[in-house]
């Protein structure tokens, strides 16, 4: 059913982005101080499925959530209510590390300090605490001190999970090495490889696995071997991210990635899909017609889609025109690639057979 609010909207994708685990993975020992290796796994899958199931109710019914509710029909894409909107899709998950952050771990529960809570929410550029903190309360999460379901602008609070004993003390950790290493995002979308370096370390998502991670097991095996055939094509990757997830971007030179140059092929996550955007040049497109009008059917589909938004068609300097199938297709190269598809492994080689002979 479509989303008839933007937060809805964002809130589903940051949904669909949440990285899936596997049955066993590795702790590093740095979390392991008052709890064993199993321990720290059971409360990091509760923490998961907590930000799913927060993520869920975010989705379902915003109002309750507090989150503004500017509707799709009213105010377009790119408006400011739409920013406004996906500025919102993660505010949960920067909630729950804003705790985490925050907290005095005793026992089983972390002791939250005024002072200590307005410091990570500024850090953290959250808003609008005092009304939602209690709305944890509905997610697993007890609160002693609250008043009138809101947090006390003075007062500490004490938070605790009683499902699992060990789970505040593992947001914690989470939180503070997320941040510390710039790995909010990971955090986000509750990353299970932020527990496999120690607290100062994070060694991973360097490389296609930027995406990759994201990605069910066919996709990313898909992603894996258009990177190998491009790195073994001496591509150099950039790393990179759209509102829709990561992105890889793949430039002829490593000059040209390092300033952010033009770049033939991206492999992105859209909302935990695959994606390949890539390029074909205007004074090239001629040369591989016949090649393309050769095509499978399912992959040729890729070159017979028009872009129908490009508001600069026919005068677009990086727009794309030709004849395929006498059909007149034109591809806008305004925002990106001219050409993007959900590839299969069967479309990899032909595809960029095609790009590099167009470039």
């Amino acid at each position: 059913m479509p989303h008839t609010t933007w937060v809805s909207h964002w809130c589903d994708g940051s949904l669909k982005e949440m990285i899936e685990y596997p049955e066993l993975f590795c702790v590093h020992p740095d979390f392991l101080h008052d709890c064993d290796a199993d321990d720290a796994r059971g409360a990091f899958r509760t923490l998961h499925a907590t930000l799913c199931e927060l993520y869920a109710a975010c989705v379902a019914d915003p109002a309750r959530m507090k989150l503004p509710l500017h509707e799709k029909e009213n105010f377009p894409y790119l408006s400011k209510q739409e920013r406004v909107s996906r500025g919102e899709r993660y505010y949960f998950a920067d909630l729950l590390c804003a705790v985490g952050l925050s907290g005095e771990a005793r026992e089983d529960g972390l002791v939250i300090l005024p002072d200590a809570l307005a410091a990570a929410c500024k850090q953290l550029n959250l808003r609008r605490v005092k009304d939602t903190f209690g709305l944890l309360a509905n997610f697993g999460f007890a609160i002693e001190g609250l008043r009138d379901g809101k947090i006390p602008v003075t007062e500490s609070v004490i938070v605790y999970f009683p499902d699992n004993p060990h789970l505040c003390a593992l947001l914690c950790l989470l939180a503070r090495k997320a941040v510390r290493l710039n790995r909010l995002t990971d955090f986000r979308r509750m990353h299970y490889k932020l527990l496999k370096d120690d607290l100062s370390t994070a060694d991973y998502g360097n490389g296609i696995d930027h995406v990759c991670d994201i990605l069910p097991g066919g996709e990313r095996a898909c992603a894996q071997e258009i990177n190998a055939r491009l790195t073994g094509l001496g591509y150099y990757l950039r790393l990179g991210a759209w509102n829709e997830g990561p992105q890889v971007y793949y430039h002829r030179t490593e000059a040209s990635a390092k300033r952010k140059g033009p770049h033939n092929y991206v492999i992105s996550s859209y909302y935990g899909e695959l994606r390949l955007s890539f390029n074909i040049r205007k004074d090239k497109i001629d040369g591989c017609l016949d090649q393309i009008a050769a095509l499978p059917d399912d992959t040729r589909r890729i070159f017979l889609e028009s872009d129908k938004g490009c508001k600069n068609k026919p005068i677009c300097v990086s727009g794309l025109g030709y004849i395929l199938d006498g059909q007149a297709v034109w591809r806008c190269g305004c925002c990106g690639p001219k050409f993007q598809c959900a590839p299969s492994a069967n479309d990899v080689d032909r595809i960029i057979s095609i790009v590099e002979k167009g470039n």
